[in-house]
C-alpha cells in the first residue's frame, strides 16, 4: 500500500471514530444543574395508610374488575409455558418468572413513550381480588395524567 493510501485509510478510520463518538459526547453534554433527581424505574413504596389518605374513595377490586383492568392471577402468570392445556398453564407447574414480586404498591418515575420525557411519581396500586388474583387500579381512577 502506498503512502497516500495509508493516509487515506487513517483519515477514514479517524472520521468513523469521530462520527461514532458524537452521540456519546452529546449524551454527556446535557445540563445536570437541576436539583430534582429522577429515579427512573425505582419503586418508592406506599403504605396502606398513605394510599387511603391519597385516595380515600378508591373503588373495590370487584368494581374495578367489572369495568376492565390489568389482572394478574398467580395460579397461571409466570408458570412454565410447556404445561399449557386449554390455553392456560397448569397451576401446579413450576413458576419460572416471579410475577408476585411486581405486585407492589408504589410510585415510580417512568418513560413517557407517547409524549416523550419522563412521567414523575406515577402511582401503581394493586388491590387483591381473591386469594390468587390481583387487580391494578387504572391511572385515571387514581387521577394521574401524563400531561
Amino acid at each position: 500500500m502506498n503512502k497516500i493510501g495509508k493516509k487515506f485509510g487513517l483519515l477514514l478510520i479517524l472520521t468513523l471514530l469521530v462520527i461514532s463518538a458524537t452521540p456519546l459526547i452529546q449524551a454527556t453534554a446535557t445540563d445536570s444543574s437541576t436539583t430534582d433527581e429522577v429515579r427512573l424505574g425505582q419503586k418508592i413504596p406506599l403504605t396502606d395508610s398513605e394510599i387511603t389518605a391519597r385516595w380515600p374513595n378508591l373503588p373495590t377490586a370487584q368494581e374495578i374488575y367489572n369495568n376492565g383492568c390489568l389482572v394478574i392471577d398467580l395460579r397461571y402468570c409466570g408458570k412454565q409455558v410447556s404445561s399449557m392445556n386449554d390455553g392456560l398453564p397448569d397451576p401446579d407447574s413450576p413458576t419460572v418468572i416471579d410475577i408476585e414480586s411486581i405486585i407492589v404498591n408504589c410510585t415510580m418515575d417512568i418513560p413517557d413513550y407517547l409524549h416523550g420525557g419522563i412521567m414523575l411519581d406515577v402511582p401503581i396500586i394493586w388491590l387483591q381480588y381473591d386469594n390468587t388474583t390481583w387487580i391494578q387500579v387504572p391511572k385515571n381512577i387514581l387521577g394521574y395524567t401524563s400531561n
